[in-house]
């Protein structure tokens, strides 16, 4: 019965961060002749594509309950902000320091302004890649890669799972990490080359500096993260330290307040998240819960028709509302 309860949005840790482990193998590897050869560049390409068109497919014909965290919004607002979730997970990747992106909600309503510009630095990634293909395939292919796996998860179409998750990384991950790897092999053979500027040759050295150092904090975060992993009170309590203002964490916080019996807490957060964030459906859930808990069913069901209203499609909403009518018409205690 708890398993209905909890917040199937909330995802146990399967960070996509892990791919920057691969850095040091790609660097390596891929100047190696053998994989140098244009049928790899080919066959990176085509597999972008294929994976692209595959969960496209997947996430259309999935019958699966929308995701609760991101709000109403029309279908061309939906798409336009796919440009924000896609630079969000690249900044992700780049930069993880003190941010858990767990239960974070998307308004695309409040985004269309910010749109823009994130749509104008992908233009400009696109077109950086396309000068420098010649000069550094691996970084053009690379994020290509990384720009092509995580359409899916931008928010054109609706999918299942949260707007934003590390998990979206795995795949994405790997061109990230090809890239990487190629800009420091290129910046460390800086040490044994020749330039007719020390200006250049500086840069170089700086670059490769930062970018092994930045390894090195990727690195140290990831532990941080697997010492959290099977701990949802500590990951929760974490991501409110980074982010003070994520409403859907502060409900998941009430909720975790609520099985530890801190009732008259659990009750002052959620209802001042409900407040915040009106259109989160999973917030009357949790206040259902609380109630519930409460043995109080009659309440929790009006709570959970709140709820069903907002989010009509949620097939969990509706298990639920069956389990406290349930318990209500037996008039049993909530267990």
């Amino acid at each position: 019965m708890e398993s209905l309860w909890n917040n199937p949005e909330f995802e146990p840790w399967a960070s996509g961060l892990l791919t920057w482990l691969l850095v040091p193998v790609f660097y390596f590897v891929v100047w190696n002749p053998w994989f140098t050869h244009k049928r790899w560049i080919h066959i990176f390409t085509l597999t972008s594509f294929t994976y692209c068109i595959y969960y496209t497919l997947v996430y259309l014909s999935w019958n699966a309950d929308p995701s609760t965290l991101r709000a109403p919004a029309s279908a061309g607002t939906d798409a336009l902000s796919a440009g924000y979730l896609i630079c969000q997970h690249l900044r992700l990747w780049f930069w993880p320091f003190g941010q858990d992106v767990i239960l974070r909600p998307v308004e695309p309503d409040k985004l269309f302004r910010i749109n823009i510009f994130y749509w104008l630095i992908l233009l400009l990634i696109v077109r950086h890649l396309i000068r420098s293909r010649k000069k550094n395939p691996y970084v053009f292919y690379g994020v290509l890669w990384a720009l092509l796996t995580l359409i899916p998860f931008s928010g054109i179409w609706p999918y299942p799972g949260p707007p934003l998750s590390e998990r979206h990384l795995w795949f994405p991950g790997l061109g990230l990490a090809l890239a990487v790897a190629s800009i420091l092999r290129l910046t460390g053979q800086a040490w044994t080359r020749r330039f007719k500027h020390l200006e250049r040759k500086v840069l170089f050295l700086a670059t490769h500096t930062l970018l092994s150092l930045l390894l090195l904090g990727v690195v140290g975060e990831l532990g941080i993260r697997w010492s959290q992993r099977n701990d949802p009170a500590t990951r929760i309590e974490s991501a409110l330290g980074s982010a003070a203002n994520n409403i859907a964490n502060w409900a998941e916080f009430a909720r975790i307040q609520a099985r530890a019996g801190n009732y008259a807490e659990a009750q002052h957060i959620i209802t001042r998240a409900s407040e915040q964030l009106p259109w989160y459906s999973e917030i009357d859930v949790i206040m259902a819960e609380i109630l519930y808990l409460r043995q109080d069913s009659t309440h929790a069901a009006q709570h959970l028709h709140r709820a069903s209203k907002k989010n009509p499609q949620n097939q969990r909403i509706q298990s639920l509302l069956k389990l406290v009518a349930r318990t209500s018409s037996l008039n049993l205690p909530a267990e």
